[in-house]
């Protein structure tokens, strides 16, 4: 009798337990307004308490291939800091970028990445090439932001340029 019990219990345990959806598909939870996925033409940005990765679809394509990630510091109710850490490159056979090479680079790696293939000799030439005269992106920008009412517009504004970003996917 008591093994009967004991076994029901453990069938029971494990029906309620396995019922459960332990998994989400919503992503990280936070209690920062700005956190989720944002969209701008084939832009998107997904932000979380602490860090961001944007990343953009090509033309022709389906999905989003990531070009920048970094970390995010809230510092008061309207304003961040920003922080890109990482730059994704993409398989470009125009620039002898493989497939080997795509993934993501820190500012070092991308700098030596492009001594080796002869794109730039150091670190100013790096800057030059990759970001086309808009000065090192590998830097902390303090930027504002602000949330609509209802929570569908994210509009951030970061070294001077004005972006507004829907919650919902194009």
């Amino acid at each position: 009798m008591k093994k009967i019990l004991l076994l029901s219990i453990v069938i029971i345990t494990s029906v309620l337990f396995f019922s459960c959806d332990l998994s989400s598909d919503d992503g990280p939870t936070s209690d920062e307004s700005y956190a989720g996925s944002w969209y701008s033409g084939a832009q998107k940005l997904v932000l979380t308490d602490s860090t961001f990765e944007r990343s953009e679809k090509m033309t022709g394509e389906t999905a989003y291939t990531p070009s920048a990630k970094g970390t995010v510091v809230k510092k008061s109710a309207t304003t961040m800091d920003v922080t890109m850490t990482h730059m994704y490159l993409v398989e470009d056979a125009e620039h002898s970028i493989t497939a080997a090479d795509e993934g993501w680079y820190s500012k070092a790696e991308l700098i030596a990445f492009g001594i080796e293939k002869g794109f730039w000799t150091d670190e100013a030439g790096m800057i030059a090439m990759v970001f086309e005269g808009d000065g090192d992106q590998f830097v902390t920008f303090t930027g504002t932001y602000e949330v609509s009412a209802d929570g569908t517009t994210l509009t951030m504004t970061l070294d001077g340029d004005t972006e507004i970003w829907s919650s919902t996917a194009p």
